[in-house]
């Protein structure tokens, strides 16, 4: 993303947070039952309420939607949304491509013959193909847990860099999350 292209996404942000905070007020006022007439029309205050939901329902889901998941970000650099585990809390993206993604807990799975750990917080920077410093994922050799610190897309392969190993998988295997254990 262009350094340009900054104070604009921060107005987005900002602006989207006080839709968020505006929905959020509105959700929960409480509007006490009563009427008004006024040539001969009565208007009754909970339809002042109902409105009130509604625009607060609104701009709540407008709020939600403003930023992909973490996973469609990774689609958006040429990534399955399998080389994250399922139940990503969020992730912070910087323009210079450097990232933090969050997981709840602590998560192991096996890829094949592998074993794969991540940390609650995993970061490192994307590029289109490529992610390089990596921390929070980590694979099993031998007996010893070895960090992975970068992955390449190489066509229709992954390519996994743990220290001195190096292992690609075809990139059908991540086309869905795995589950952790």
């Amino acid at each position: 993303m262009a350094n340009h292209h900054v104070p604009v996404l921060v107005a987005a942000i900002l602006l989207l947070s006080t839709l968020a905070s505006t929905a959020t007020a509105l959700a929960n006022t409480t509007v006490a039952p009563a009427t008004k007439t006024l040539s001969n029309t009565t208007f009754a205050s909970t339809t002042i309420a109902s409105a009130n939901t509604t625009v607060a329902s609104t701009a709540t889901a407008l709020a939600n939607s403003g930023k992909p998941t973490p996973y469609d970000m990774l689609k958006q650099y040429g990534f399955p949304p399998g080389v994250l585990p399922t139940g990503a809390t969020g992730y912070v993206l910087r323009s210079d491509g450097s990232f933090e993604a969050y997981l709840p807990a602590e998560c192991s799975f096996h890829i094949d013959k592998w074993s794969v750990r991540f940390s609650t917080r995993i970061a490192g920077n994307i590029q289109t193909g490529s992610i390089h410093d990596l921390e929070g994922v980590k694979l099993k050799v031998v007996l010893v847990w070895v960090g992975i610190k970068q992955v390449d897309r190489e066509g229709d392969q992954l390519r996994f860099h743990a220290g001195a190993v190096s292992q690609s998988f075809s990139v059908g295997n991540f086309a869905s999350s795995p589950q952790c254990s």
